[in-house]
């Protein structure tokens, strides 16, 4: 994974998208959280996107 700079950015964005939920939660600030969550579904989203579309190009090279 630490190959791909794609997955680091994305990790790094849910890692600042957590911190920021934590921080809403810890606040009391729920509905700021709940939009937070559904940031934070969409990047992981991203991210499992990108890990699969990465595990598959690496099979398909390894076949070669």
């Amino acid at each position: 994974m630490n190959s791909h700079p794609n997955l680091i950015v994305k990790r790094k964005e849910i890692e600042n998208i957590q911190s920021r939920l934590r921080d809403a939660i810890k606040d009391g600030k729920y509905a700021v959280a709940a939009t937070i969550l559904l940031a934070l579904n969409d990047a992981q989203a991203e991210f499992e996107s990108l890990f699969q579309e990465l595990v598959i190009n690496s099979g398909l090279n390894n076949l070669v």
